[in-house]
């Protein structure tokens, strides 16, 4: 079996006006913003798709949205404890967002408890390194005979894909959409993006068959990242989206790519064509003036820009 990391990287939906709609028992489908004094720090999708933004004003919010509903941010003075004033004022009050911090908490703890190797990236978004479970995982479906092999075929023609050392191990066969009962490929009940399976959306033009080690492992990973979202969303009733992948980058950029409340996998062979044409500046930490020092130094937008240049070069 490869030696390879499964990563994925938890994004959760929007946190601040995710805990406002448990707090208050509203539906996802009503507007709804997080205000701090007179301007939006974060609006729902409802929100977003009546095109409200987060940093407009409440005004503008307004106009936009005429039944949008607006929840100012925890607040306190010197004599009082934060809590959901009717009227604060920033010149008697101050901002406390404990409430999120608490919320964010909660959701971690669940995740450090489902994937100890998970390490916290930001209020919202988590990095779980999920290679010993998947290779767990792995080996007790061997022993139950649970794998499907490839044909001498089929191994033949999957081999491109594989190292040399990885050809002395049988090539398993990995179905992104599941077998019905009479042995026939089930189609998903809904299809509402391109590339739904059983375990998430695959990136690209991927099969719904694949071959190979690392693409089982990607697998076993979407299955642990599905089960971690089903456990958050029933014990806390938060949903969250989730990027697949075998590294951390790719997991991040694919947590983000099909929101909210979807989670996304990156096949081997698709990595390079979607990166082909990724814009430099969706990368992290190249979004700012790094990301224009780059973009005007190698006359490159995306990366496959930066693919035409040799490392000498680059360095």
């Amino acid at each position: 079996m490869h030696q390879v990391t499964e990563a994925l990287c938890a994004n959760l939906q929007l946190i601040f006006p995710h805990v406002e709609q448990l707090r208050l028992g509203i539906g996802p489908d009503t507007p709804l913003a997080v205000q701090q004094w007179q301007g939006l720090i974060a609006v729902n999708y409802a929100a977003r798709d009546r095109g409200v933004k987060r940093l407009d004003t409440v005004a503008e919010a307004r106009e936009k949205c005429p039944d949008i509903r607006f929840v100012h941010v925890t607040t306190f003075t010197d004599s009082s404890p934060p809590a959901y004033y009717p009227s604060p004022s920033p010149s008697t009050h101050k901002v406390s967002l404990d409430e999120y911090r608490r919320a964010s908490r909660k959701i971690m703890d669940v995740v450090k408890r489902l994937c100890p190797t998970m390490n916290k990236a930001s209020i919202d978004e988590a990095y779980l390194d999920v290679s010993e479970i998947v290779k767990d995982n792995i080996l007790q479906d061997i022993e139950r005979q649970q794998l499907e092999w490839a044909s001498s075929v089929e191994a033949a023609w999957a081999s491109d894909a594989l190292s040399e050392s990885a050809l002395i191990l049988p090539v398993p066969i990995v179905r992104w959409i599941a077998m019905s009962r009479k042995g026939k490929e089930r189609e998903p009940a809904n299809e509402p993006l391109p590339g739904t399976t059983d375990f998430g959306i695959l990136v690209g033009n991927a099969p719904p068959v694949s071959y190979g080690w690392g693409d089982l492992q990607l697998k076993y990973a979407a299955m642990f990242a599905s089960h971690v979202r089903s456990i958050i969303f029933q014990e806390l009733g938060y949903r969250c989206s989730a990027g697949v992948a075998h590294n951390k980058l790719l997991a991040k950029l694919g947590s983000a790519l099909n929101k909210p409340n979807v989670q996304t996998v990156f096949l081997q062979s698709q990595v390079e064509p979607f990166m082909y044409t990724f814009p430099l500046s969706g990368l992290p930490s190249l979004g700012g003036k790094l990301g224009a020092l780059v973009e005007t130094a190698f006359n490159a937008r995306t990366a496959g820009d930066i693919m035409s240049y040799t490392v000498e070069q680059l360095s």
